[in-house]
């Protein structure tokens, strides 16, 4: 029964002993090591290792693994009676976020029970209320003070995978005189069109779309180099063309970019740098439309 009990819960069970050699898994453990690739149904889990995956993981500066080594060592150590965590596991499809728990096993010397507990909805809602002071009224995008708050994590992440990150900065290009020629009805308008062929290309559960000025937009990138990054800012660019807002018989509203491309570092300067080469490839860019310019 008690058996049945945990291969019954969502959470992922597992229990070790002190050297960190794998005793037991539930269900819902072996489920989820086959959804994302990590094992198959024929794996033998009592030959796994969990501190010595820990470990690796530390070894490759991911800042989650070494928090929940540092917690899991302290618990096997006594000098903790317990430890928690709350830790992001996103997909390329979905984002997920899950709860790391560890505590002795109550009648067990020297094993200790681990549990993965989702928190994905809890933090789905929260990120959505969290949204609206983040958001754009009158665009939907991410505002200036979301971008830097999601840019936090994302930064991060990138440096746990070693993956690229593309910044785009967007400048609307003949904006002023069309809100001049045609009202800010129709101004706004245009910059609702703009920000939905931008935030089409935000893609990835990491991409972020922002509108961090009257009419400048950012567009993030996660896991895209910038050959990749260039041919998503030519669509757009080409889509904002094709709106046909037209000025007079020789101006037309555009749109410029300016592209910086790198794998971050995860320190306080990786954003302003990051903004600061887009900013300047922005500025090279203004003479020469359609194409965007690279940094």
């Amino acid at each position: 029964m008690l058996r049945s009990i945990l291969n019954s819960l969502d959470t992922h069970v597992v229990v070790i002993n002190r050297s960190g050699l794998i005793c037991y898994v539930n269900d819902a453990w072996k489920q989820f090591a086959n959804n994302n690739g990590m094992a198959n149904n024929d794996v033998n889990w009592l030959e796994y290792n969990y501190l010595d995956v820990c470990r690796r993981a530390a070894d490759d500066n991911d800042d989650d693994a070494i928090a929940v080594l540092n917690g899991l060592e302290s618990v096997i150590k006594s000098s903790k009676p317990s430890f928690g965590y709350e830790y992001p596991c996103h997909s390329l499809k979905e984002k997920r976020w899950y709860f790391f728990n560890v505590a002795p096993l109550k009648d067990q010397a020297d094993h200790y029970v681990i549990s993965h507990h989702s928190v994905t909805d809890n933090k789905l809602i929260l990120q959505q209320a969290e949204r609206l002071s983040l958001e754009d009224p009158l665009t939907g995008l991410y505002n200036r003070r979301g971008l830097e708050s999601l840019m936090t994590e994302e930064l991060s992440r990138a440096k746990r995978n070693n993956s690229e990150m593309s910044f785009v900065v967007f400048d609307v290009d003949h904006f002023k005189l069309f809100n001049d020629c045609f009202g800010h009805i129709a101004g706004d308008q245009c910059l609702q069109d703009i920000a939905q062929l931008i935030k089409s290309q935000a893609r990835r559960p990491g991409d972020i779309a922002a509108r961090i000025g009257g009419d400048e937009f950012v567009l993030v990138l996660t896991q895209v180099s910038s050959a990749q990054a260039q041919v998503i800012v030519d669509s757009v660019c080409r889509k904002v063309d094709e709106l046909n807002m037209t000025v007079d018989a020789y101006q037309q509203v555009a749109i410029s970019a300016g592209i910086a491309t790198s794998v971050p570092k995860c320190d306080a300067s990786d954003l302003t740098a990051l903004y600061r080469q887009a900013d300047q490839a922005l500025y090279v860019a203004k003479g020469q439309r359609p194409s965007a310019n690279t940094a």
